[in-house]
Parts: structure tokens; sequence; C-alpha cells
């Protein structure tokens, strides 16, 4: 029973083959506990890919054009004419009807892909939300698979469909592609650090207490577990915002291919509004990235306690509050007045959080010697004031 289980989990049972009872329940008990916060990532995700799917980027036909895309396939496999008979028809071209999506003619290749990419994220969000639902489908080691398989296809698939919607030229794919590339590695190279770390290490990683502890490091490993589920949902409610913004950005898409203008491709890349629409792409982009490494580093069991004492994830985080802003920034702003304001505004919360970062060290560190020092009289009162042996 589960009763069973969770009762081994915390007393490192050990079962009559002599190996540990909790082994192979570790991941689905990590996973249970963090099952609300999963869920509401699980939702956001389906919302985002479900209105995206709906409205795609780009926009649709507002009336009927004549000039459509063209059968490939049909023209791929046109027969040579035999003689004396009439040559072969022309490719047909189907035109672009009302609600036809536009990036379908003028930017086909990343439709396709942004398309199936935002549709397997959607059903990954709906099987993630099924098998967390009911302990009975994901507690087993099959179902344990499927959910992080689903998991893992929901991250990529929206990693996807974000780089092939909200991008339009080369220079932009190759920056998104080079920032989920440095995530992968960054994330790679901690689980294999981890991984080949020794076993006093290991029980560092998993969180658990060692033998000789202060009574304090037991509040500090809340306020740890607490710091987390902030994090979490901070980058869970980036991650929807930031997706949104890319695929629908400031100032709309192009109506129609005029004056070297193409259909589908931002309103403000064009103009005189240039250097706004790059700041805010580039700013909404990396903030997106970086929720998704929090995502992810958060996510794994084994390196969610050492990062929440490093500097990893508070780097992440300043990256991600840094670009909402920036992007903000240049995309809600048309006038130097505007921008003057916002920029002031950005500003006055830059330099609070500095001052507060430089209290919090100076008042940390002055905290963690006042503590060692009453662990030391503590421990060394309780060792004086114990049993005598004869």
């Amino acid at each position: 029973s589960w009763a069973y289980i969770s009762r081994c989990s915390s007393l490192n049972c050990v079962s009559p083959t002599g190996k540990l009872a909790m082994e192979p329940t570790e991941d689905i008990e990590f996973l249970w506990k963090w099952r609300k916060y999963l869920l509401l990532l699980a939702t956001l995700v389906a919302s985002v890919t479900y209105g995206a799917g709906l409205n795609p980027p780009g926009g649709v036909w507002s009336q009927d054009q004549e000039g459509g895309t063209s059968n490939a396939r049909g023209a791929a496999v046109q027969p040579r004419a035999p003689p004396l008979l009439p040559p072969a028809p022309a490719p047909a071209v189907y035109p672009n009807r009302v609600g036809d999506p536009v990036l379908v003619s003028t930017y086909m290749r990343r439709y396709t892909a942004f398309f199936y990419c935002n549709a397997a994220a959607f059903v990954a969000s709906l099987v993630t939300i099924m098998f967390l639902l009911d302990r009975r489908i994901s507690g087993n080691r099959v179902g344990l698979t499927v959910l992080r398989s689903a998991m893992l296809l929901d991250l990529l698939a929206l990693m996807a469909a974000f780089a092939a919607g909200s991008c339009r030229d080369v220079v932009a794919s190759i920056y998104i592609s080079a920032l989920f590339a440095v995530v992968f590695v960054y994330v790679a190279l901690h689980v294999g650090v981890a991984s080949a770390s020794s076993g006093s290490s290991l029980l560092l990683l998993l969180g658990r207490k060692a033998p000789d502890s202060c009574p304090w490091d037991a509040e500090e490993n809340k306020y740890i577990r607490e710091r987390r589920k902030f994090l979490f949902l901070l980058a869970t409610f980036a991650t929807s915002l930031t997706y949104a913004a890319g695929l629908a950005p400031p100032g709309g898409f192009w109506t129609k291919t005029v004056a070297g203008h193409r259909a589908g491709a931002p309103l403000l890349h064009d103009g005189r509004y240039k250097i706004r629409y790059h700041a805010f792409f580039y700013a909404n982009a990396t903030s997106f990235v970086a929720s998704l490494a929090i995502i992810m580093l958060l996510m794994s069991r084994t390196l969610r306690d050492r990062l929440a004492r490093s500097y990893a994830l508070l780097v992440c985080v300043l990256v991600e509050l840094l670009g909402l802003m920036a992007a903000y920034a240049a995309g809600s702003c048309r006038w130097p007045t505007t921008t003057v304001y916002v920029f002031s505004l950005v500003g006055a919360v830059l330099l609070y959080i500095v001052l507060q970062m430089a209290i919090a060290v100076f008042a940390m560190d002055m905290f963690k010697k006042w503590r060692e020092a009453i662990c030391n009289i503590v421990t060394t009162c309780a060792g004086k004031s114990g049993p005598k042996q004869e």
C-alpha cells in the first residue's frame, strides 16, 4: 500500500533481498510532493499552446488571396507527356482563403515546425495532467516512465515551437538555438558532476541531514524548500507569459506582402521601431530560456538541494526578471517620454534589488557567524552536562 511505501521512504526500510525499499519509490514520492506545481505548469502550458494553435503566429488572412500555395506533391510526380499528346496541366494553385494561416504561404517550413511542435506540447501537457491526477496510474515504474517522457517531450516541444513560431530570420533562430544548447549543456554538466559525487556528497545532494547537525539546520532546510517552490512558481508564470508574447509580439503582423514587407512578419521589425523590436525579441527569448532552465534544474531530484544553496538559480532568476523588464520596456513604449518613465521604474527596481542583496549577504554572513558560535556553545554545554563514564 501507499502507506507502507511512504513509511519505508521515511524510515529507510530494508527489503528481504537486502536492498533499500525506498530506492524504487524515491522518484515517485518526489514527483508526488511537487504534484500541484507540476499540475500548474502543465495547465499553463496547455492553455498557451491551445491558444497558439487556434490563433497561430503571423495571423490569418482577412480576405481571399488569388496567389496561394501550390500543390507541391502534384508538381513532383507530374509524368512526362508522351508524344502527340497535349502537355500536362500546370500544378494546381490553391487560393488563400479567409481564416487560413498567413505563414503557410510566406514561411511554410517554420509554420509546419511550429504547428507540429505546438500540438505535441499541448498533448504532452494533457498526458501529464491525466497522470498526475491519479496516483494509481503514475505510481509504478511504467507510469513513472511515461510521465517523465511526457514532461520531457512537453519542454522540448515547447522550445521548438517557440523557436519556429517567434523567429523569421536566420540570426534570431541561431540565437535561440544557442541559448537552448547552453541550457542543455549546463544541466548535463551539473547532472554529471552530481552523479560522480561521493557517498557523503550524494547524501547532501539528496537533501538528507548529516548526523551531527545544528538545530538551526532544520529551519534552513525548510527555508530552502519554500524558496524552491516560489522559484518554480515564478518560472512557471514567466514561461507562459514569454511564450505567448514571443508568438504574438507587440504591433501585430503585416497582412499583405507589399513594398518589401512579407505577410506574417512582425510590423515593428520593419520601420522606425526596428531597434525596439530587436530589444524586445532578444530580451523576451532570454527570459523564456532562463525560465525553462529554472524549471529543469528544480525538477532534478539530484540537483534541487545543491543548486538551492548555490548562486546558479539566483543567476537564472536575475536573468529572467531582467529579461522580462527589458522586454516590457522595449515592447510597450513608442515615444521617448513613456520610455524614460518605464526605464526609470526599472532602474528603481534594480537599485532596490541590489540594495536588498547587499543587505542580505551582509546579514547572512553575520547570522552564520553568530549561529556557529551559538552551536559551539550549545554543543560544549551538552557535552559537559552529559553523564560521565566511570
